[in-house]
Formats: C-alpha cells, structure tokens, sequence
C-alpha cells in the first residue's frame, strides 16, 4: 500500500498543475494597415489560455470572437469598419469577453452580444450602426467610459432578460433611445450622458432600471420614459431641457424618484399615468413647461420634501381619479395652483403640508 501512494505522489509531482489552472496569457499583434487579421489572430495559442490581441491601425470587415477570455484591445487604439451594413461588427459568442480602446464603425449592429455571459466594453467608441449600436441578448453586459452615437436605432437595446450596467459612459444623437431594457431585462446607469436621442432612457414590458449621477438632457422626446416596468430614479439625476416630459411613467409602473433636479423641459417635469405609482422625496423641479408633477387616470403617489418653482401650468396636478398623500412639506410657487385637482374622483391627503395655493376642488380622503 505505501508502494502505491509513493508511485501516485511521484506521478503527480511531475504532471505539474492542469494546463488551465495558472496558464499566462498568449499575447498576438495585428496590424491591419499591413494586411494582418484580427481572424487569424483568434485561431492563435493554446484555446485553454486567455487570449490578448493587440490591433492596431484601420480593420475592414465583420469580427466573430466565439472563444472564452479574449480581450481585443486597440494598441493605442484601433478601427474596425463593417463593410457590410446587414452583418455586425463585432458578435461576441463566448465568454469573459473584453473589448477596449476601440472605434467600431458601422455594420447592423456595433457589438452583439450572443447570449453570453460576462462581456465588457471599456474606452470605446461605437458609431453609424445601422440597428442598434450594442445588442445584448440574455447575457451581461459593462459598459465602461464608451461613446455609443448615431445609431440607426438604440443606443443599447436589451432583451430576453439580459443585464447592462453603464458607467462614466455617453449615449448620443442615436434614432431611437440611449438605452433601451426590455422585456424582463435589467439595466443600470451612472455617471452617463443622454443627449440627442428620441428618448434618453426607456425601460420597458417588465424591466427594471436604477439610475444614479446621469445627465439626461436635449433628447428630442422624453428624458425617461418607463412603461409596465419599474425604476428607480435617484441619487443626482440632472433631467433638463428635453424635448417632451422629463420623465414619464405611465401602464402600470412603478417609480421611486428622489433627490434629482428636473428643469426646463418643454411638457411636465414629472408625469404618471395609467394606474402608476410615483413615490417621490427631495426632488427640485423647476421651469417645466407644463405642470412640475403631473398624476393622471387612476394614479398613485405619495410627495415629501420637494421644491417646485415657476412650472408653466402650476406645481403639481391630480386628475382623472388619482390619489396623492403628502408626507412631508411640498413648496410650490409660480404661476397656476400650487396644487390643482381636476375632478371630484381625485383625492388628497396631508393637503396641509402644502406650501403654496391649493384649488378648492382638492379634497381629503374622507370627502
């Protein structure tokens, strides 16, 4: 017996560790302006070991990365430019994916996520899609300090309950939304900026958003929009000078909005419709072009600690058989009611924490 356990630890002194367990990482160049190949690239090394390409220069042409812990890299930095607008970019069919340092141009989509898990894109730019710039199907997608601009649709669209979190990163000028979760998806933003876009962010059918430190502002409809979902709206959101409402909550909903500034956007700063339910607390809404906090047909919300000043309809509005509760004290000053009350169906409760002009259609729940 102490024969045989001497031969078994002899054997496995001299195999080593499995070939995977601590293998270093097989490092390629490519210089696609001397006519190398990011694809031959990818066939390189041992598959069992993390793989860095180094590209450098102009790529011409559509990228399929389906092997696990690749990190393309720009080497400064580099190109690569769909030369067909039906094929993507770049699709990422393995996992522990990273893409960094690159301008990706063109193609259906820039960056395709094909149901995989752990991709990450940091320093890039993704332009001129003809879809959507970064298409996230199921899987996990960071997205740090990248330009995401002009797409031919979203910004970032999500589906078939995928993830994306989105840091220090831009969203610009694209056709439809910045970003776009839908369908049971889950997305969160901070320290981003929506400009240019239909809408800054969407969040729809049953997806889940958080959102913290973005701005949010020159989109050429709605700031925020979020329908059959629910969203969390809070920790210095800058909301400003879009197109149609700053946010817009509405079928079903559910909105917790604290802490943001909501200014100078061309309807209300806030409004929820449909059956929704806002709760919101120190918010500063200021210079909307309709009310500051619109509550309409069988809304639900509940206000503490917010300032609303000069809203070009009034500071806050309820209509069409909504209920509002004031927890806290709410200033309203400006033109129109402080809070206006639209029909005998809508109630108010805590009315006295009001700081401002209150319509005499507005009532208690016992009334």
């Amino acid at each position: 017996m102490r024969r045989m356990l001497l031969v078994a630890a002899v054997v496995l002194l001299y195999a080593g560790p499995s070939p995977g367990a601590t293998a270093a990482p097989t490092t390629v160049k490519v210089d696609c302006d001397r006519g190398q190949r990011i694809a031959t690239a990818l066939l390189q090394g041992d598959f069992r070991r993390p793989l860095i390409v180094d590209v450098r220069g102009t790529c011409n042409g559509s990228i399929v990365i389906d092997r696990d812990k690749v990190t393309l890299r720009g080497d400064p930095s580099a190109t690569i430019n769909a030369t067909n607008e039906n094929t993507d970019t770049v699709t990422v069919d393995a996992n522990g994916v990273t893409l960094e340092k690159l301008t990706l141009s063109g193609g259906y989509y820039g960056v395709r996520n094909d149901q995989v898990f752990r991709l990450y894109i940091a320093d890039c730019v993704i332009q001129d899609t003809r879809s959507d710039g970064i298409r996230v199907f199921v899987g996990d997608t960071r997205i740090v300090r990248t330009t995401v601009q002009r797409a031919g649709a979203n910004g970032v669209y999500i589906t078939r309950g995928g993830s994306v979190g989105a840091s220090n990163s831009q969203f610009l000028n694209n056709h439809d939304s910045g970003i776009y979760a839908y369908g049971n998806s889950t997305v969160s933003a901070s320290n981003s900026t929506f400009s240019g876009n239909l809408t800054g962010i969407m969040v729809g059918t049953g997806a889940e958003g958080t959102f913290s430190g973005n701005t949010i502002s020159g989109n050429t409809g709605v700031g925020l929009t979020a329908a059959s979902s629910q969203v969390n709206i809070g920790g210095n959101n800058l909301i400003v000078n879009n197109a149609n409402w700053g946010v817009w909550i509405y079928s079903g909903s559910m909105a917790t909005i604290y802490g943001n500034r909501i200014e100078d956007n061309a309807w209300d700063g806030v409004s929820g419709d449909i059956g929704t339910t806002l709760v919101m607390n120190d918010n500063q809404i200021r210079r909307n072009g309709g009310f500051g906090i619109a509550c309409r047909t069988d809304c639900t919300m509940e206000l503490d600690g917010h300032t609303l000043q000069d809203n070009g309809a009034g500071g806050v509005l309820i209509e069409q058989a909504s209920k509002l509760m004031l927890i806290g004290t709410v200033h309203s000053s400006g033109s129109g009611w402080g809070l206006q009350c639209s029909d005998k169906e809508s109630s108010v409760g805590g009315v006295e924490l009001l700081d401002g002009t209150v319509s005499d259609t507005c009532t208690d729940f016992d009334h």
